[in-house]
Formats: C-alpha cells, structure tokens, sequence
C-alpha cells in the first residue's frame, strides 16, 4: 500500500490557510440585516429627460401601448427596449437604419 502522509498533510495545511486567508474581515450583514447601514451611500434616480424618452420609444407609432412609458422610463436599471436588438429585417423599430421604422422593406 502506497502512503503519502507528507501529501495529505501539505493538502490539509493549503486548505485551512486558504480559509483563513478568503475569510473576509468584519461582518456579513450585521445584527439588523433587513436595515441599511447608517452613512451607507443612497443612489437617487432622475427621471429621463424628454431627449432620452424620444431615443428610447424610437419606432413607437402613435400612443405607446400598455405599460411601454412605464417600462422604458425605469431608471438605471437595464432594459432592452432602450438597446438596438437584431438588425434587419428583424429591426421593426429601425434602430438600425437611418431611415424611419415604418419606411423599412420587408423581405417577405
């Protein structure tokens, strides 16, 4: 039987160190977790200009249906209806042309 004491050794020792070495200072989520830290820095959203609602309803004929405002105008957070998909001809708002969506050729 092949042993290999000094091996299983340096393993044990590289693994406890590394737990204590990634064991990251101070607390986790504190004593009241459902409460922001005092002092913790606060991100205030600003509402989209006129300029960023026209960019981003770009190709949107007429009134916008249902919940569209609502959506395009969330604040930072990442929505694609702000970001130019697939291009043509599967571009129906012409995010991807010079040209209006509505003056876009369909290939089919």
């Amino acid at each position: 039987m092949f042993r290999l004491p000094a091996t299983r050794a340096s393993i044990a020792a590289v693994l406890l160190g590394s737990t204590v070495a990634f064991a990251a200072p101070g607390f986790v989520a504190g004593l009241v977790p459902d409460q922001r830290p005092a002092g913790a820095p606060v991100k205030a959203d600003s509402p989209p200009t006129s300029e960023q609602m026209a960019r981003y309803l770009k190709g949107v004929e007429g009134t916008p249906p249902g919940n569209v405002t609502h959506i395009v105008g969330t604040g930072n957070w990442w929505v694609p209806m702000r970001h130019p998909g697939m291009t043509p001809p599967y571009d129906p708002r012409g995010w991807h042309s010079s040209a209006p969506a509505a003056a876009t050729p369909a290939t089919r």
